[in-house]
């Protein structure tokens, strides 16, 4: 009993960690995307660097073809965006970093709510009679809502787990 509640306590701390990083790098990206619509090439950067080492220490849940796949994931899409004018060079680079820090799955999951979050942030703004929008709030708010529900699973099993043994 005591083997297996270490090591899903470790699993919690893992997954805990393994997002905080995300978390406060996004949230800072969005505060600086909102005063001056610009994402500062450190915030990426940063933000790779950390994947890289968390995922070489196992301090993340990611495998490097989960890391791998996730970079391409948001290369894809980060270049897809900045393409079509929807997102600016900051945005793009940071759904790149996002992709290679939270694996394929973690990027899927991230997208579709930054989507979700970045359309409501559209329609307030064509209400406010605004045409432009910083992105950054959208990115963190998806990463957040991530957070929440990776977060909220692994409480969830952790729990279960040393319940039912």
């Amino acid at each position: 009993m005591h083997l297996e509640h270490s090591v899903v306590q470790h699993s919690v701390i893992v997954g805990f960690w393994s997002l905080v990083v995300p978390l406060g790098l996004t949230g800072l990206a969005a505060r600086q995307d909102i005063r001056s619509r610009e994402i500062p090439d450190w915030v990426p950067l940063t933000l790779v660097g950390w994947a890289v080492v968390a995922t070489a220490m196992h301090w993340n849940a990611i495998s490097w073809p989960a890391f791998g796949v996730g970079l391409g994931i948001g290369l894809a899409v980060g270049i897809l965006l900045f393409a079509s004018g929807g997102f600016g060079g900051g945005d793009a680079k940071l759904l790149i970093a996002l992709g290679a820090a939270l694996g394929w799955k973690g990027i899927l999951v991230t997208l579709v709510l930054m989507g979700l979050f970045g359309g409501v942030m559209s329609i307030v703004a064509k209400f406010r009679g605004k045409r432009d929008l910083a992105y950054g709030p959208a990115i963190a708010a998806g990463v957040t809502g991530y957070a929440l529900l990776y977060g909220s699973a692994v409480l969830l099993l952790s729990h279960h787990a040393v319940v039912v043994r």
